[in-house]
């Protein structure tokens, strides 16, 4: 079978932030804003709007002081103003105030208005901006404590008395500046940039904490802090030993994923060849071995993390990874598994939220590389086809080649496939092992040629040693004799003699490795070899006491990450406001325990704003997913909600710019397509909206809420042929689904789902006058929705279905049981239909329970009070019809149909002067001449 992706790590050097993957006009600022003012709020006028920067794919968000600016940026300052500098590289400083009601866009040395007229400034002496990117990977980055400070003065004055003296005078006049002002960012930021450049990282890092504190915790400034504190971290100078994190995926709880078959056997004797003698005895608490559902995104982000914080300058960090890859975007990711999936969600559709992107492993490489002994990387990747709706093809390879070339030192890395190979596979097959122990071709190889006892093959020049140029030639030979020249491995080095670094020494015991048998050629053109996937089960093995922690992270991020799963899958499975603060408590357990992470805190305030969407806080909610953005700008989640808060709002093209921008990060992802829809839907832009859903059906096949939602706009346009295809579409998708759940806990959702385009049919049928069918859709609708007897979608289906009954003259028992019952669940409109129907029929006293149950939901309905007092006036209760008028007074003491139902109430019991007085007030507030005529003749009749 071919493989999706299989990768070890081991490296020995750094790569640049990004992995070379990155738009190079993106990786360095040009400019900085100091101050974006708004005017305050005048009483009785509308909120004046905010400043705001404009950034490729993002919408437009809050401008604040602290924000780094990038060439191609967009400000505007609205009813405000913007105060910024520039600081191209190589030219002197300038600083701008952009005024009320303007618009700049930024380039590399000036800002230009849209007629191309650069904004006046004033020269500035020497101003220093990080390289920091735009949008970067923030998945390995945080601060434990911003008021911690870590530099030592005396230690700081040996270090600054060993610098040039163009450096200390430059950070003479920074320090000066700063005596002057100690909140002046420019020379904050200037002078944290001097001390990283000089190698004073503890007081770099003291600075970019101060930044962070004092201008609205800037997520780069954070970011900045932990970095430099890593550097300056100590090294560990014990004795060299092997830190492993070995993840095997064979079995994907996700249907849209296809299994692989030895992924987790690869994993396992991996992990057992690193515990061997020829693995250097690497300590079983030094191995994080995740295996199937073992494997979710928080276990490996949170491994990874710990396992590169444990290591030293003398250690040798591993990572094994054997499983799936996908790409988007043009960023490769490692697929994880998650046990707790539940719908039809693949978990590649939104990449970016739900898997580990091999960017944030180049990245923490690159600041722990100073740290740590060696990494040497074995990667394993092909062209997986179709994984979930995804064809992109994987070109995981020809990314990490491609960071490699650009950016690596000292780093070995050996792939399975060469990466300028289009159709280049990885296979796995149960002959590359024997017996019930078969492998990929390339992991069945490498161990083979490294780990294997007595297999002295890789030894080409006979030596008892097993070089990395060797072991590379033998990989490489083996699998392409082994695959029929369908899988050709290629190595990367960047280390000065790969035939002098030892990969084994093959005097020491390894592994049992059985000889491979020979694969029929015509294997490598299936999907599968002859035996089928088992999953494996891990069990629960004991957490050691010093990761208890640790366990207690990854646990609390993965009930966080079930949330985040289930908002993926968009209104297939709509989420509840409780279901968000579920999600939010969970992120804000696990930044106890990882205090200060940027991811973390990002999807806390990404859940926080999306509840607050739901409780309506709109305002409130737009400024906690904008932090959310900005903490994580990667990540599309945030601009979604963000879209959903301002379609809220009716700030269409405000909500378009948001839907766009999630669109941007995560192509497949069907959800902020439907929301766009919707925008142009309250735009009554008709054909933009067909065309998303359209789109996003195309991607994302098996929603079955795309058809629904698609045939109500057909509905709307009058195209009745296809709305009623569209709805049979949403039908058979739902049926589907239905019968493939298994969760309980989701069995109503997928009930309502599947009884939703049996309604639209209904009721698109009986404005047709096909009531027959539609008589027959409400009842399939209610079969799918029986166990469910306070569901409102059943509700409601069973009103309609008797409003149909009775409009057929026919069945009028049926009709009425179904109201009847209805009405006793407590649902308003059958409790009004059956109250009037019983008045038509002159019952008023069996009428009037009906009524009361309408105003014990809802007691200001005054349509209902009043029609509950005319009953009573029949019935002869005055007593009742006095409380039900004076309580109908009460809730809306100027309304004039309950003022002159009063006086005629008065009037009939003889209290004229009370009488006169509600017709007197009734008739100020008439504006119908025939009312108003009316309200004159009852005053005239008066005694």
């Amino acid at each position: 079978m071919y493989r999706g992706f299989t990768a070890v790590v081991f490296l020995t050097g750094s790569l640049l932030l990004g992995a070379g993957i990155q738009d190079e006009g993106k990786l360095r600022p040009v400019g900085l804003i100091l101050a974006a003012e708004t005017p305050a709020a005048q009483a009785g006028r509308p909120a004046p709007k905010r400043p705001g920067i404009l950034r490729r794919d993002w919408p437009e968000m809050a401008a604040s002081g602290g924000d780094l600016l990038y060439s191609s940026d967009r400000l505007r300052s609205a009813e405000g103003s913007i105060v910024f500098v520039l600081c191209p590289e190589g030219k002197a400083a300038s600083q701008q105030m952009l005024p009320a009601h303007s618009e700049v866009t930024i380039e590399r040395d000036r800002a230009v208005d849209n007629r191309g007229k650069a904004l006046p400034h004033s020269d500035l002496g020497s101003c220093l901006l990080p390289e920091v990117e735009a949008e970067p990977d923030i998945r390995s980055k945080g601060v434990e404590d911003l008021s911690l400070r870590i530099s030592d003065r005396g230690v700081y004055d040996k270090r600054i008395a060993a610098l040039s003296d163009q450096d200390r005078r430059e950070l003479a006049d920074f320090d000066a500046a700063l005596r002057a002002n100690p909140k002046d960012l420019v020379a904050m930021t200037s002078r944290a940039v001097l001390l990283a450049h000089d190698g004073l990282a503890a007081e770099a890092a003291d600075q970019y904490a101060a930044i962070a504190e004092t201008w609205n915790n800037q997520q780069w400034a954070k970011m900045l802090v932990q970095g430099n504190r890593r550097a300056a971290a100590p090294g560990n100078s014990e004795p060299g030993t092997t830190w492993a994190v070995v993840i095997g995926i064979s079995h994907y709880d996700d249907p849209s994923i296809p299994d692989l078959h030895f992924a987790h056997l690869d994993a396992l004797r991996f992990a057992e060849y690193l515990g061997s003698p020829r693995g250097h005895n690497a300590p079983a608490d030094h191995i994080k071995l995740l295996i199937d559902n073992g494997a979710t995104l928080p276990r490996i982000q949170e491994s990874i993390r710990f396992i590169t914080e444990k290591a030293g300058k003398n250690d040798t960090v591993v990572f094994f990874v054997s499983g799936h890859g996908a790409v988007s975007n043009g960023e490769g990711y490692i697929v994880p598994n998650h046990p707790k999936h539940l719908g039809p969600f693949s978990l590649t559709q939104v990449l970016p939220e739900s898997a580990y992107p091999m960017s944030s492993l180049f990245s923490l490489m690159y600041e722990m590389s100073p740290r740590v002994g060696r990494f040497v990387m074995f990667v394993d990747t092909c062209r997986s086809g179709l994984i979930g709706q995804i064809s992109e093809k994987n070109i995981i390879n020809k990314r990490i080649a491609q960071a490699i070339n650009d950016n690596a030192r000292n780093l070995m890395a050996l792939l399975a496939s060469d990466a300028s190979e289009d159709a280049g596979l990885a296979y796995e097959h149960e002959n590359f092992g024997g017996g019930d122990d078969g492998h990929s071709a390339f992991s069945y190889f490498l161990l083979r040629g490294m780990a294997a006892t007595g297999v002295r093959e890789a030894d080409a020049d006979g030596d008892g040693k097993v070089s990395l140029g060797e072991l590379a030639d033998y990989v490489h030979d083996q699998v392409v004799k082994a695959t029929q020249r369908n899988q050709r491995p290629t190595s990367f080095t960047r280390v000065p003699n790969p035939e002098k670094v030892e990969m084994a020494d093959i005097a020491l015991q390894g592994i049992r490795i059985d000889a491979w048998k020979p694969v029929a050629p015509q294997t490598f053109g299936r999907k599968a070899p002859s035996k089928a996937a088992t999953p494996y089960n891990p069990g629960n093995a004991a957490v050691p006491a010093s990761e208890a922690d640790l366990e207690r992270l990854i646990r609390a991020e993965e009930q966080g990450q079930e949330v985040m799963l289930q908002y993926l899958e968009g209104d297939e499975i709509p989420q509840t406001r409780d279901d968000f603060e579920r999600g939010r408590i969970a992120y804000e357990q696990a930044l106890v325990l990882a205090p200060g992470s940027l991811y973390l805190e990002g999807r806390k305030e990404f859940f926080l704003g999306r509840r607050l969407i739901a409780e309506k806080h709109y305002d409130d909610a737009i400024a906690h997913l904008e932090t959310a953005i900005r903490l994580n700008p990667r990540g599309p989640a945030p601009y979604n909600a963000l879209g959903i808060a301002y379609l809220e709002l009716a700030r269409n093209s405000e909500a378009i710019a948001a839907f766009e921008s999630a669109i941007a990060r995560a192509w497949y992802w069907p959800y902020p397509r439907h929301n766009l829809a919707l925008t142009y839907l309250q735009l009554g832009r008709y054909e933009p909206a067909i065309a998303a859903y359209r789109k996003a059906m195309q991607l994302a096949p098996d929603y079955s809420y795309l058809p629904y939602n698609l045939g109500l706009i057909y509905v709307k346009m009058n195209r009745n042929a296809e709305a009623e295809d569209a709805f049979r579409e949403a039908r058979r998708l739902a049926d589907r689904r239905a019968a493939q759940n298994t969760a309980a806990i989701l069995a109503e959702a997928y009930a309502q789902r599947r009884a939703a385009p049996l309604i639209a049919l209904a009721l698109l049928e009986s404005g047709e006058g096909r009531e027959t069918q539609a008589a027959s859709h409400y009842d399939e609708a209610l079969a799918a929705l029986e166990a469910f007897p306070a569901n409102k979608t059943r509700l409601m289906a069973r009103h309609d279905l008797a409003l149909l009954l009775t409009r057929r003259k026919q069945n009028w028992s049926r009709a009425e049981v179904l109201l009847d019952e209805n009405a006793a669940s407590g649902y308003i409109p059958s409790q009004q239909t059956m109250a009037e129907w019983l008045v038509e029929r002159g019952k008023p006293a069996k009428a009037v329970p009906y009524f009361e149950a309408m105003l014990s939901a809802r007691p200001e309905y005054i349509g209902a009070r009043l029609a509950l007092a005319e009953q009573l006036e029949r019935l002869g209760d005055t007593q009742r019809e006095r409380s039900q008028l004076e309580a109908a007074r009460q809730y809306d003491p100027e309304n004039v149909a309950v003022l002159v139902a009063l006086a005629r109430f008065e009037k009939g019991q003889k209290q004229f002067d009370a009488a006169r007085e509600a017709y007197n007030q009734a008739l100020r507030g008439a504006s119908d001449p025939r009312l108003v005529r009316q309200i004159k003749t009852a005053l005239k009749e008066l005694p």
